[in-house]
């Protein structure tokens, strides 16, 4: 605990609880507020926080984005720092004033610059610092990712006051990164997706050529390795050759696009895959379409999935982060990450059995319930934030 003075935010009842009697100054920062789950993520804790005791303050660590309006149309502050590099001194006197001129009780940081921005100036603040996990992370592959990795790792372990996972297995994974910071599971949360009528799903997939007949295939993601989106089409390759009336859309942007493009060449897949680019409109798509699949290498709790599961989709995902504990018996398919003939197998197996994919659905909407309580989401943040503030509780995830 960092000697913060806690006595105008708490007061005790009668029975020695503590409850918030006035408002808390927050400040959330995030690296960036692009198209992605983490962003999604984010709009959803905001939102949910909107009635409770908070008065916040986002700090963007980069360019402005049509998420940082939508955030402004809430009433919330919005800041849009472009940090150019994480050590760029120019920044971090902006960012210092921006977070003492708030005054915060808490600085809550999610992804990587973010955390350890954050949690310099936390300290220079003497406010209390949360981090959001989204993710068990990817291993490094050059220097400079392995160099961010370690000082994540260090504020995890020294320079944090509480962690929060998206999920159980995220918690476990990592465990040995947070040392012995406190740590609490707030899964990730979406708000229910609005119905389609059927007059416009049809219009949906006649805006790509599709027809009734067709059999369409959706997954959504950043176009970035760690997605598999490559694995995927390859696999879809021998998915055609069975089923022609086969189709598959990929929803995305991102810096494996032109790669993309060349595997749909390479496959010959030119009349069977399109890459949608980012699409502001990813409901609709998924509410026109017959399958969802995820083929990602590493993952937290994908809001995708979440999304297109409330949307009655059945699933193919791969057994990653928190996955497997959404997926319940029946509600999908659950394959190994990289294994290109076993996705193509159940997608096969999908495409082959419509009573399946109907069974499927319906499975796939009842266990995804409990993922659209925002008002959980909102209690366990409380927790965190409110009743957590001496830094007593511990949570064991070995």
């Amino acid at each position: 605990m960092n000697g913060l003075d806690l006595a105008g935010i708490f007061y005790k009842d009668d029975e020695a609880e503590m409850v918030p009697s006035r408002s808390m100054n927050v400040v959330l920062i995030i690296d960036d507020l692009a198209i992605g789950g983490a962003q999604r993520v984010f709009e959803v804790q905001l939102r949910t926080m909107l009635n409770g005791p908070y008065s916040i303050r986002v700090i963007n660590l980069s360019g402005p984005t049509a998420a940082s309006e939508r955030i402004r149309a809430l009433g919330i502050d919005v800041v849009d720092v472009q940090q150019r590099k994480l050590f760029d001194l120019s920044s971090w006197k902006r960012l210092r004033s921006l977070i003492q001129d708030w005054r915060p009780q808490i600085v809550h940081a999610h992804l990587n610059h973010a955390t350890i921005t954050g949690a310099l100036l936390s300290r220079l603040s003497g406010a209390r610092f949360v981090v959001t996990l989204h993710s068990q992370g990817p291993k490094a592959k050059e220097w400079r990712t392995y160099v961010k990795n370690a000082l994540e790792r260090a504020v995890l372990c020294y320079g944090s006051d509480h962690i929060v996972a998206c999920g159980p297995r995220v918690a476990r994974m990592q465990r040995k990164r947070v040392g012995h910071t406190p740590m609490s599971v707030i899964q990730n949360r979406i708000e229910p997706p609005p119905p389609l009528p059927r007059e416009e799903r049809y219009q949906v997939r006649s805006s790509f050529g599709y027809d009734s007949e067709d059999l369409v295939v959706i997954s959504v993601g950043r176009l970035i390795v760690g997605k598999g989106f490559d694995i995927l089409i390859k696999a879809f390759r021998g998915v055609v050759h069975r089923y022609p009336k086969a189709k598959l859309i990929i929803v995305g942007g991102g810096n494996e696009h032109n790669h993309l493009l060349q595997v749909i060449h390479d496959e010959r897949l030119g009349a069977h895959v399109q890459l949608t680019g980012s699409r502001s409109d990813v409901g609709r798509l998924m509410a026109a379409s017959d399958i969802f699949v995820l083929p990602s290498l590493w993952e937290g709790l994908p809001m995708t999935l979440l999304e297109a599961m409330a949307a009655g989709l059945p699933v193919i995902a791969t057994d990653v982060g928190d996955i497997s504990t959404v997926i319940g018996d029946g509600a999908g398919i659950i394959v190994k990450p990289g294994d290109e003939q076993t996705l193509a197998q159940a997608l096969c197996e999908l495409l082959r059995e419509p009573e399946i994919r109907i069974c499927m659905s319906e499975k796939s909407k009842s266990a995804v319930r409990e993922y659209i309580d925002l008002d959980a989401f909102s209690n366990e943040l409380r927790a965190v934030y409110f009743e957590d503030a001496d830094g007593s509780t511990t949570h064991d995830f070995r």
